[in-house]
C-alpha cells in the first residue's frame, strides 16, 4: 500500500506543478518558496503569534501578486493543498490518512481547475479514476486497521497490567505488537482504557 501511496502522491504533486506553471503562469521558484502560505496564515491565525500571521499573509500576498490574473480562491485552494501534500509527507506514517488527504487534493484540484476553466473530461476521468483507486485502498486499510485494532485490544486485556502507564503500554506496541507508530498506539491504549472504564468487553 505504501508504493502506491507514494506513487499518488507523485502524480498528484505533478498534476499541482503543472497547474500553477502551465495555467497559472507562477514561476516554479515562488511556488517553492511560498507556495505553503495559506497553510501558515491557517495555523498562525488563531495562535496569537501575530507576527508570524502578519508574515504569512505577507507571503501569501507574493503568491497571489505571481498570478494576479487568477482568481485568488484559486490560488488559496492550491496553496492549502500544497501544504497538505507536504505536510502528508512528512508525516505519512498513518496509510489511512495519507489516502484521505489525497483523496481531498485531488478533488480540491478539480475544483481549482474549474475555477480557472481548465477542467476538461479527460482530467476528470483521471481525477475520478485515482479517487476510486484511493477508495478502495483506504476501505482495505480501514478493514486491515479495525482487525489490528482488535488484536491490540485483545493484547491489552492480557497485558495491560504489566505496564505503569498508558505510554509505557503504547511503547510495547508501536512497531512490536502492531506496526503502527507510537501515536497511534497511545490513541489505541486510551481508547481501549475509556471502553474498559465504561465497563465495555
Amino acid at each position: 500500500m505504501k508504493d502506491v501511496i507514494k506513487t499518488l502522491w507523485r502524480e498528484e504533486v505533478a498534476a499541482w506543478n503543472v497547474i500553477t506553471r502551465d495555467h497559472m503562469g507562477i514561476p516554479e521558484s515562488v511556488m517553492r518558496d511560498h507556495g505553503m502560505s495559506a497553510w501558515d496564515v491557517i495555523a498562525f491565525q488563531d495562535s496569537g503569534m501575530e507576527a508570524h500571521l502578519e508574515e504569512a499573509n505577507k507571503q501569501l500576498e507574493i503568491l497571489f501578486q505571481a498570478s494576479p490574473q487568477t482568481p485568488r480562491a484559486a490560488i488559496w485552494h492550491t496553496s492549502l493543498s500544497y501544504g497538505a501534500l507536504y505536510l502528508t509527507l512528512d508525516e505519512a506514517e498513518d496509510e489511512l490518512s495519507s489516502l484521505q488527504t489525497l483523496m481531498l487534493v485531488a478533488s480540491k484540484r478539480g475544483s481549482v481547475l474549474a475555477l480557472i476553466g481548465k477542467i476538461d473530461e479527460k482530467e476528470v476521468l483521471i481525477s475520478m479514476g485515482r479517487k476510486a483507486l484511493a477508495t478502495a485502498g483506504a476501505n482495505a486499510l480501514h478493514a486491515e486497521n479495525r482487525a489490528m485494532k482488535a488484536d491490540v485490544f485483545a493484547w491489552l486485556d492480557a497485558h495491560m497490567k504489566n505496564f505503569k502507564s498508558m505510554d509505557k503500554a503504547a511503547e510495547a506496541i508501536a512497531g512490536k505488537i502492531a506496526p503502527i507508530a507510537f501515536r497511534t498506539a497511545r490513541a489505541w491504549v486510551g481508547e481501549w482504557k475509556k471502553l474498559r472504564s465504561a465497563g465495555t468487553t
